[in-house]
């Protein structure tokens, strides 16, 4: 990447570039973010992973349990922001936009058929996330314990899968240098990306 361009529209599509290339890529520090949700005066925040990240819609993906607490605060206020930092490349990127929750459709589905058993199992638990338990305890089922269980199993964690798709309205990259650091921000009008540098 280039990270040095002065052109903004050359520095957008290198931007969308690698959150497009970073779910596929395990060791990608893109791959996992901060997802803060403010349904009240306690904003909240989450390591999530970033499964999918589409430019023509302008839209980022991840997976969560139905039961967790993101849902709640989703639906008290679906404005949300992501926060992206690559260590390597001193980069950091704040993403705005709305959420949507996808729960139980076909959107969903074809999502957790990709899914293998052994992520599945973050949506097998007994109890909702963020119960409290005496002991660290993952909440999967004691047959489970001592053995993997099998895919068809693992279905029982259809009821608590949902996808949270964020559509953009707001990119904001920051890029750390000795020599002066640079600063963009990147805004939706509703037909097209807005570009402007800020001093940082």
């Amino acid at each position: 990447m280039n990270w040095h361009t002065t052109d903004l529209p050359d520095l957008l599509r290198q931007i969308q570039h690698a959150l497009h290339a970073a779910p596929a890529d395990a060791a990608n520090p893109l791959r996992t973010a901060a997802f803060i949700t403010a349904p009240d005066s306690h904003p909240a925040a989450r390591t999530v992973v970033l499964r999918r990240a589409d430019t023509d819609t302008r839209q980022l993906f991840f997976y969560t349990d139905t039961r967790s607490a993101k849902l709640r605060e989703l639906a008290q206020n679906p404005a949300v922001a992501w926060l992206f930092h690559h260590p390597g490349e001193q980069m950091q990127i704040r993403a705005e936009g709305t959420a949507a929750l996808h729960p139980a459709d076909d959107f969903a589905r074809a999502a957790w058929a990709a899914t293998p058993p052994l992520n599945r199992l973050n949506y097998c638990a007994t109890l909702p996330p963020g119960t409290p338990v005496d002991n660290p305890d993952a909440g999967l089922p004691a047959a489970w314990r001592h053995r993997e269980p099998t895919r068809e199993e693992t279905e029982t964690g259809w009821a608590n899968f949902a996808v949270v798709v964020t559509t953009l309205t707001r990119l904001d990259w920051l890029l750390l240098r000795p020599q002066g650091t640079r600063r963009a921000c990147f805004q939706w009008d509703g037909t097209a990306w807005s570009a402007h540098w800020l001093v940082p």
